[in-house]
Order: structure tokens, then C-alpha cells, then sequence
């Protein structure tokens, strides 16, 4: 699956370049390595970290962080981006003093770069001001508890709130 991917992905690169005519008319593509893990939707935060029950959806958001981290570890190139600090709190607490520093160094290097950071991707919709502020409170002192005010995010990443609200980018401009 992932071959194929990469090869449709190269495919379709190849072709924006050869459709440019001038170099007026290139086509920056921006690729952004990253993934999002639902805090809960169709299965539970439990069989969404650990990957139970993959008739429903083959996910396990602790497969995925090792196997970035693993990527990131071999190729000093590769950059990534990961939003829910709920699996990745859970995922930390499982890890060796060793592994702790490598990945704090994946991070100071800004290979592994922590966007929103939240406990999780807030829906946009019906939600209350005090549970947004709760969960980003509790995600962004995760990660300064961990990985230092340095690794504060810079980026507000919402990719799946279904709908944006203007009071979401007021709510992620106070937060800095």
C-alpha cells in the first residue's frame, strides 16, 4: 500500500512538471508529513493506540509514533508533524530513558515537531470555550513539561473540525 502510494505520489509530481511551461507556471508542491489520530470516533482512545479491533479501522496510533520515530532516527532529512498529545502522552509513558532522549533530540533538531497540540483536534462546531481551553491547557503542558517551552507549538493544525469558526483562531491566538 504504501509502495503504490509513493509511486502514485511520484507519478503525479512528474506530471505538474512536465505540464509547466515556463518557469512562470511551476508548481510548488509542499508535502507535510504528518498523521491524524481521532481521539476517539469510531473505536475507543484504547483500540485507536493499540490497534484492536482493525475490522473497523486497521489504526494503532503506537505503531505509527514508532515507526515515525524509527524514520525520523535513520534519516536526519525527514521531518514530521504530530497533533493529539493524548496518544502521544500515553505513548512517552511507555518508553526507556533512552528512547525519552532521542526523542527529545528528534524534536530540539525540529524533526519532530509537535503543531496544535492539544489533547486532542477539538470539533469546531458545538463546542464549549472551557473544554477547548481544558484540552489544550492539558496537551501544551505535556509537552513543556517534557520537552521544554522551546518545543511550544508555532503552528495551530486543524485539519478535521468539520467547519472552522472564527473563535478558534481568536482562541489559538491568545494561546500564543
Amino acid at each position: 500500500m504504501a509502495e503504490a502510494l509513493r509511486i502514485y505520489l511520484i507519478f503525479g509530481l512528474a506530471l505538474l512538471a512536465c505540464w509547466a511551461k515556463s518557469q512562470s507556471e511551476i508548481v510548488n508542491v509542499h508535502l507535510v508529513p504528518h498523521s491524524h489520530d481521532d481521539v476517539g470516533w469510531l473505536k475507543t482512545v484504547d483500540q485507536y493506540f493499540s490497534g484492536t479491533e482493525r475490522q473497523i479501522t486497521p489504526s494503532g496510533v503506537r505503531y505509527i509514533i514508532d515507526s515515525v520515530v524509527h524514520s525520523l532516527q535513520d534519516n536526519p532529512n525527514r521531518t514530521f508533524i504530530f497533533v493529539e498529545m493524548a496518544f502521544f502522552a500515553r505513548w512517552w509513558k511507555d518508553q526507556t530513558p533512552r528512547k525519552k532522549e532521542m526523542v527529545k533530540k528528534l524534536v530540539s533538531n525540529k524533526q519532530l515537531e509537535f503543531v496544535n497540540a492539544g489533547w486532542c483536534m477539538n470539533d469546531e462546531a458545538t463546542t464549549d470555550y472551557n473544554a477547548i481551553i481544558d484540552q489544550m491547557s492539558l496537551g501544551l503542558k505535556f509537552v513543556e513539561e517534557n520537552f521544554g517551552k522551546e518545543a511550544r507549538p508555532r503552528t495551530a493544525w486543524h485539519i478535521d473540525p468539520f467547519g472552522h469558526s472564527s473563535e478558534q483562531a481568536a482562541l489559538f491566538a491568545k494561546m500564543g
